[in-house]
């Protein structure tokens, strides 16, 4: 019975033992940087904005919406608390680039991703478009992690930089079919995802034609290839 009492409270503690940590480890330095951040990034110039979308593309496209890519949420939150728009500008700007890029090249490509991925791409780029949601690549991604986080990485950072660059903003935090009535520059949105698409599909096809998985078959399942 304790067993069972401890597997259900134990997630809550981790929870809060973790949140006073990072409580106390992050919040001076982020309170410092919100008082930063409406002082002097009101208004970068482009070198600057093209700067900042870089470190946040860093950032956001490392993890698909983990650990270090919260990392890059709480700088775009703290700096929005000050009425700074372009980092969310930033940010919304590479968030479906992943899925996107990965799914194009899968249907330019179908033979080097398998039967299941295939499968999955037929729907999820529906879902990306109207969600938004950078995690929708990971049933790709899962499958051959290296490759496809090398490509969804420089995707990121290209589709961030250039929103940086121009200056995007973004005025209320929204992701998926609701950000396209927010962003304030619609062109260069648009810009932003097709480059980030483009670099992403690109290299992830390059990366599977050139750096071959091993004992790869497109045509065999999952359980298949696992010997299930």
């Amino acid at each position: 019975m304790w067993e069972q009492i401890w597997g259900m409270f134990c997630p809550i503690i981790a929870c809060v033992i973790v949140g006073l940590i990072v409580l106390g480890l992050f919040n001076g330095p982020i309170s410092s940087f919100t008082s930063w951040a409406a002082e002097k990034l009101s208004n970068l110039d482009s070198s600057q904005g093209a700067l900042l979308g870089m470190i946040l593309g860093a950032l956001d496209g490392i993890d698909y919406g983990g650990p270090i890519s919260k990392i890059a949420s709480a700088i775009a939150g703290a700096a929005y608390s000050e009425g700074v728009t372009t980092f969310y500008g930033c940010r919304i700007s590479g968030v479906m680039v992943p899925p996107l890029g990965l799914m194009l090249a899968i249907f330019l490509a179908p033979k080097l991703f398998s039967r299941e991925e295939r499968e999955y791409a037929k729907s999820g780029w529906l879902m990306t478009l109207i969600g938004g949601y950078t995690e929708l690549a990971l049933p790709i991604v899962l499958n051959d992690i290296v490759r496809c986080t090398i490509a969804s990485f420089f995707g990121y950072v290209t589709a961030e930089t250039i929103a940086g660059y121009f200056g995007q903003t973004l005025a209320v935090p929204a992701m998926g079919l609701p950000s396209w009535f927010f962003v304030g520059n619609i062109p260069v949105y648009v810009l932003s995802i097709v480059a980030g698409t483009a670099v992403t599909c690109t290299l992830v096809i390059l990366l599977k034609k050139y750096w071959k998985r091993k004992n790869f078959n497109p045509e065999k399942s999952r359980k298949e290839r696992e010997g299930l």
